[in-house]
């Protein structure tokens, strides 16, 4: 193999486990060595093997990490991804936006999404949050500190929601915390906080201060003419998601874990799901997506898989009232990482924990279908939805060159 000219080794290369390639390969002479360490080789293997842009740069020390993290089966670094949902094909509840499916993808989820159309096969899209463009004004940022620092500080608040309140003031406010400036709560929390003020000057002036805060949060918070429904009427778009400027970023997530939970009251569950990336955003009502139309059962996905050459590489059945099959990464631009289905009352949360890591910008969840509980739960409605309370991923975030 001495002899081979480069291009033939960097063949060789791709088509080897990043173990051998870069560990192995390396130590069988200086040649195999100094081949390994130039930028368009390791460049190239990771184009290959995750389907990034052709023109993506990277140095040795990210690509060494990545593989780290990518292969190797420590995860301690890695985190829940920041997703930031923006499209849905289930249309909204007019009526109420604390159910737009935002908050499926959100950090600390307390609503959770519920589709209004009657329909199944309904898809979800999320970004990666690191690559918008999202400048808060400073009256806004100032508003989300003052205004959190009131509910973090009601003790009664804070003894039954300890988890998703943070301690520390100067975080990022929560959709948990904007759920209860939204509601009728605040105000109450608002006269506990004033009521700590002996001085009535000095709480007029607070209470003017924090009205004015209150006033700012409101205005900003999302309504319905925030949301564009798409000219073929398939699906809503938030307006602050610029596809064109997300297509020129270097910015990628890479995931070995993925979740979703139905953990509330739902009259509609979600039943059965799949879950997918991609690298530039995909029309949620293309074939892309409908060629998973239906799939309700093991036995309808089983026999699409026998038809479109689709692999599954790892299936766990019946896991907590959940069952999954994970499929072997493609070349496609739409990736499908797995297909799911709550089999029970039991399963509620499933987290699956992948055999291939995944990357891309985008983020997608399919619900094929809900389970019906409307009769039990005295639901008037005449059609089922489908409700889910989060979905999301574990992994890392790298910006390429």
């Amino acid at each position: 193999m001495d002899r081979l000219p480069p291009f033939a080794l960097h063949e060789v290369i791709v088509y080897l486990t990043p173990e051998t390639a870069f560990r192995a390969f390396p130590l069988v002479c200086r040649r195999f060595y100094e081949e390994t360490r130039q930028e368009h080789v390791y460049a190239s293997y990771l184009i290959a093997v995750f389907g990034l842009p052709q023109d993506c740069r990277i140095d040795f020390q990210a690509f060494t990490r990545i593989l780290v993290q990518a292969f190797g089966g420590n995860r301690l670094n890695q985190q829940k991804l920041k997703l930031t949902g923006f499209a849905t094909t289930g249309g909204i509840d007019r009526n109420n936006m604390t159910y737009w499916v935002g908050n499926m993808f959100a950090e600390y989820c307390f609503k959770g999404y519920c589709s209004e159309e009657n329909k199944n096969n309904i898809v979800c899209a999320a970004v990666l949050s690191d690559i918008l463009q999202q400048e808060i004004p400073p009256q806004l940022e100032a508003a989300k500190r003052a205004v959190a620092q009131v509910i973090r500080s009601n003790s009664q608040l804070r003894s039954v929601a300890p988890l998703i309140l943070p301690d520390d003031s100067t975080e990022k406010m929560t959709d948990f915390e904007e759920y209860i400036v939204m509601s009728s709560l605040f105000p109450r929390l608002l006269e506990v906080d004033l009521g700590r003020v002996n001085d009535e000057q000095e709480r007029r002036a607070k209470r003017r201060e924090l009205s004015g805060h209150y006033s700012v949060l409101k205005a900003s918070a999302l309504k319905l003419s925030d949301v564009l429904q798409d000219p073929s009427n398939c699906y809503l778009l938030e307006k602050p998601i610029n596809k064109n400027h997300i297509r020129t970023q270097k910015t990628f997530f890479w995931t070995r874990e993925v979740l979703i939970s139905r953990e509330s009251d739902f009259t509609c569950p979600v039943e059965t799901f799949m879950m997918f990336t991609s690298m530039d955003f995909l029309p949620l009502e293309s074939d892309q997506f409908s060629q998973f139309n239906d799939l309700r059962t093991d036995s309808d996905l089983r026999a699409f898989v026998a038809a479109s050459g689709l692999e599954i590489i790892h299936s766990v059945f019946n896991q907590n009232g959940c069952s999954y099959h994970e499929f072997r990464r493609t070349s496609t631009s739409l990736q499908p990482i797995l297909w799911g289905k709550f089999d029970s009352r039991e399963g509620v949360k499933l987290e699956a924990s992948l055999k291939q890591c995944f990357v891309g910008k985008y983020f997608y969840v399919k619900l094929i279908c809900p389970e019906n509980r409307m009769a039990e739960m005295n639901d008037q409605h005449q059609f089922t939805n489908i409700d889910v309370k989060t979905a999301g991923a574990t992994g890392f975030v790298e910006t390429l060159l």
